[in-house]
C-alpha cells in the first residue's frame, strides 16, 4: 500500500456540512491500493470519492479507522510542557525556602565533656564571626537565587495561562494521542508501465457553518460592494490555503420523491410495507462472465449458500439452523424436507411478504419468518385439498381450517440500516456480487470506549459550533429558492477552532444613485437613499451592509434578499445639507344652497432649501386623505397643486395594508436654491357631521 501526503485544494462550504477535495500526485508503475491518512473520523463514508488522472483507474475506494499512537504537538504539549516548567520551579522554590530554615538556625557549638580545655574568649568570638559571615554570606546568594525564582515563576505562571488559552482555543485537527483519524483506502489499476499521476480524494463531513456580510464604499457615482462571510468550522481539519466556495444548497437535507400509486377500482388493499433491504438477486456470477473472459482465466467458483450471502453479518455471530433455513428462503432455494413430503411440495414462494417489516443487514432473520413463508404456502395446500377431494368423489364437508395467526412486525434500529458502511468487492475478490461491511475489522481492532469517546468528542465539538451565537447583524442561508455557490476570489485559512473567521469573498464595482428623500407630514429630517442594482449574476442573501463614504463608516444597514438584476436600496441616513419646513393653514366653509354641507379646506406649503454641496435630487412624499370605501357622505378634492406632482404607491410589506392617497413631488435642487411647494385639498361633509379624529387633517 502506498501512503500519499495529500493537501487541502477546494471546500465547498454548505449550511452544516462540507464538501472537502484533497490532491496529491503519485508515480505509479503497478497495481495496487493507495492510502489518503490523516482524515477526519467523522466524514461521511457515502460521500467517499477518489479520481486519478494519469496513466491509471481507480477500481474502488475503502475507509478504515486508525488511533493516533503519539502527539502530533501543538498546544496540548505546549501546555503540558509549561505545566511541568511551572512544577519544577515550585519545587525548586520550596527547596531553597527550606535551605534559608536551615540556614537561620546555624549556631556553633561548645566542646562537650569536662576534660577538653575551655577555649579562648577570642578563639570564640572568631569562631562565631566566621558562623555569622557564612550564614550571611549563604543567606544572601539564597536569597538572590530565590529572588530569581520568583520571577522566574511568575513567568512561567504567564506561559501556562497563555498555553491553556491556546489549548481552550485549539483547532479541532489537533488530535491528541487515542484520537481517531480515517484511511481512504483507492484500488488503482495501472495502464501499461504506469507513470506520474494526480490523485483527487472527496469526500463530506459535518461541522461547518457560514453567513454572508457585505461593505458597500460610495465614490463618485459608483459604488464597489465587496461580499464577505462568516466561516465557522470544526470538521477536525484546518483549512490552509484553500479556494473556498460558500454554497446555499443543503446536501444533508433529506428530501423524498414523490410517489405516484396506481389507481384501481376494487377493494381496498393495506398498504405494503417498505422493505429496509432486499435480498440478493440470483445469477450474480453472470454479470461478470465480460470481465472473466477478458481478464482471467475460468470462472470463479459460486458462493456458498448461507456463508457468502450474508458476509455483512458480523464474523462472531453464530449462524443457527434456523437462520439458515431463512437464508436458503431468501436465495431461493426450499428448505430440507422428508423425502415423503418433499416430492409433492411445490416450490417456495417468495418469503418477504407485503406484511414483513425491513429486516437490517447485520441482524439476524427473526423466527416469525418461518411462520409467514408457511402463511404463504397455505393457499396452495388447500388448493391441493379441493383436487384431491374432487378427485376421489368424497362429498363429506370438511371442517375450515383455524385461522393462522399473523407474524408480528419487527422493527431495526436505525443503526442497522446503515448502507453507508456496506461495500461490493471488485470482480477479482472471492465474495463479488455480495455487500459487506466496511468496518467489520476496524470495530475488532478499535476497542469501544475509544470508539465512544471519538464520537462523544466529535458531536460536543459540532454542538458547540451549531450553538455558537451568529455575528451581529447576520443571518445563516436557510433552504429557498436559490441554490448557488459563492467563490472566493484567492485562497483562504480557515481554522478548525468552531470560532468566526471574516473571509473576502468577492468585489464589483456598480453605478449608483443617490436620492434624498421625506416625509415632511411625518418627520422634517431629510434621509439620503443609494440605489444600486445588483451587479452580480447572483442573488445577495440577506446580510448586514456596512457602508463608506470618502473612507469614513456611515452606518451599518440590513441588506435583504436581492435577486440578480434586482434593485438594491440602502440608507444612508441624514442629510444636514437640505432642508424641510411644513405648514398648514386650516379652514371651515358652507357650502350648499342651503347650506348644509360644511367644506374643510386645507392648504398645505412646503418649503425646501439646499444649504450646500452637490446638487441633489429631492423626493418630497405626500399624503391626501382618503373617504373610506364603505362610506359615501364624505368627498375629497384637490383644488390647487404647485407644482404638478404624481401618484406614489409603494409596493407594501408582508402583512400590512397597502398605502392609499400617496403622492410625490420629484425636484432636483442646486446648491444654495429654495422652493416652496403646495398643495390645497377640500374635505366635503355634512354639516351636523364631525370626522372621526377632528375636522383637521394635518396629515
Amino acid at each position: 500500500m502506498l501512503e500519499v501526503a495529500s493537501r487541502i485544494d477546494r471546500v465547498v462550504v454548505h449550511p452544516g456540512a462540507a464538501m472537502v477535495t484533497r490532491i496529491a500526485s503519485a508515480t505509479l508503475t503497478a497495481s495496487g491500493e493507495i492510502a489518503f491518512v490523516g482524515l477526519p473520523a467523522g466524514l461521511d463514508e457515502d460521500s467517499l470519492e477518489v479520481e486519478v488522472s494519469g496513466p491509471a483507474r481507480a477500481t474502488g475506494v475503502r475507509s478504515t479507522l486508525a488511533v493516533v499512537t503519539a502527539d502530533a504537538g501543538g498546544s496540548d504539549a505546549d501546555r503540558r510542557a509549561a505545566a511541568t516548567r511551572l512544577a519544577e520551579l515550585t519545587a525548586e522554590r520550596a527547596s531553597l525556602k527550606a535551605s534559608l530554615a536551615a540556614l537561620a538556625g546555624l549556631a556553633p557549638v561548645a566542646p562537650a565533656g569536662d576534660r577538653a580545655p575551655r577555649p579562648r574568649w577570642s578563639d570564640v568570638v572568631t569562631a562565631r564571626e566566621g558562623v555569622l559571615g557564612a550564614a550571611s554570606r549563604r543567606g544572601a546568594a539564597l536569597k538572590a537565587a530565590l529572588a530569581e525564582l520568583e520571577r522566574a515563576i511568575e513567568a512561567a505562571q504567564r506561559a501556562l495561562a497563555v498555553a491553556e488559552e491556546r489549548w481552550r482555543r485549539r483547532s479541532s485537527a489537533e488530535l491528541a494521542a487515542g484520537s481517531l483519524s480515517r484511511t481512504v483506502v483507492a484500488a488503482v489499476q495501472v495502464d501499461g508501465d504506469g507513470g506520474a499521476c494526480a490523485l483527487a480524494c472527496r469526500y463530506r463531513v459535518a461541522g461547518a457553518r457560514w453567513a454572508p456580510s457585505y461593505v458597500a464604499r460610495l465614490g463618485d457615482g459608483q459604488v464597489r460592494l465587496e461580499l464577505r462571510a462568516a466561516v465557522a468550522q470544526a470538521t477536525g481539519e484546518d483549512w490552509r490555503d484553500a479556494q473556498l466556495e460558500l454554497s446555499t444548497a443543503a446536501p444533508t437535507r433529506k428530501v423524498a420523491l414523490p410517489e405516484l400509486p396506481a389507481l384501481r377500482i376494487g377493494r381496498a388493499q393495506p398498504a405494503p410495507q417498505r422493505a429496509g433491504w432486499r435480498a440478493p438477486p440470483v445469477g450474480v456470477d453472470a454479470l461478470y462472465r465480460d470481465w472473466d473472459a477478458a481478464f482471467r482465466d475460468g470462472v470463479p467458483p459460486a458462493p456458498r449458500l448461507g456463508e457468502e450471502i450474508f458476509e455483512y453479518l458480523d464474523a462472531d455471530e453464530p449462524t443457527s439452523e434456523q437462520n439458515l433455513d431463512a437464508l436458503r428462503a431468501i436465495a431461493g432455494a426450499p428448505p430440507p424436507a422428508p423425502m415423503a413430503e418433499a416430492a409433492m411440495a411445490p416450490p417456495m414462494p417468495a418469503p418477504m411478504t407485503a406484511s414483513r417489516a425491513p429486516m437490517a443487514p447485520g441482524a439476524a432473520p427473526p423466527a416469525p419468518m418461518k411462520k409467514t413463508m408457511m402463511m404463504a404456502n397455505a393457499p396452495a395446500q388447500d388448493a391441493r385439498r379441493s383436487r384431491a377431494k374432487g378427485e376421489g368423489g368424497g362429498g363429506r364437508r370438511q371442517a375450515a381450517a383455524p385461522p393462522v395467526e399473523e407474524a408480528t412486525a419487527v422493527t431495526a434500529a436505525e443503526d442497522l440500516l446503515a448502507f453507508g458502511a456496506l461495500y461490493l468487492p471488485g470482480p477479482e475478490a472471492p465474495g463479488r456480487g455480495v455487500l459487506r461491511r466496511h468496518d467489520a475489522a476496524a470495530r475488532g481492532a478499535i476497542a469501544a470506549d475509544v470508539l465512544s469517546h471519538s464520537r462523544g468528542s466529535a458531536t460536543a465539538r459540532r454542538q458547540a459550533l451549531s450553538a455558537r451565537p451568529l455575528p451581529p447583524g447576520c443571518l445563516e442561508p436557510g433552504p429557498g429558492q436559490y441554490d448557488y455557490a459563492f467563490a472566493t476570489g484567492g485562497r483562504v485559512d480557515v481554522a478548525a477552532d468552531g470560532a468566526w473567521h471574516a473571509i473576502a469573498v468577492a468585489s464589483h464595482a456598480a453605478p449608483v444613485t443617490i436620492a434624498h428623500v421625506v416625509s415632511p407630514a411625518v418627520a422634517p429630517e431629510v434621509y439620503r437613499l443609494a440605489t444600486v442594482v445588483n451587479p452580480l449574476d447572483a442573488p445577495l442573501l440577506a446580510g448586514p451592509v456596512d457602508v463608506y463614504e470618502r473612507d469614513e463608516l456611515v452606518l451599518t444597514a440590513p441588506l435583504d434578499e436581492t435577486p440578480p438584476g434586482g434593485a438594491i436600496q440602502i440608507g444612508l441616513g441624514v442629510d444636514p445639507n437640505v432642508k424641510v419646513a411644513r405648514n398648514l393653514r386650516y379652514r371651515e366653509e358652507s357650502a350648499g344652497v342651503l347650506r348644509g354641507s360644511l367644506r374643510l379646506i386645507h392648504e398645505v406649503t412646503i418649503d425646501v432649501e439646499h444649504l450646500g454641496g452637490p446638487a441633489a435630487a429631492l423626493e418630497v412624499r405626500e399624503r391626501v386623505p382618503i373617504p373610506a370605501p364603505d362610506t359615501d357622505e364624505v368627498e375629497v378634492t384637490i383644488d390647487e397643486v404647485v407644482p404638478g406632482w404624481e401618484p406614489w404607491r409603494p409596493e407594501p410589506a408582508a402583512g400590512v395594508a397597502a398605502l392609499r392617497g400617496g403622492h410625490r413631488w420629484r425636484l432636483a435642487l442646486a446648491p444654495g436654491e429654495r422652493r416652496s411647494l403646495r398643495v390645497a385639498y377640500a374635505i366635503k361633509i355634512a354639516s351636523k357631521h364631525e370626522l372621526v379624529g377632528g375636522n383637521r387633517r394635518d396629515a
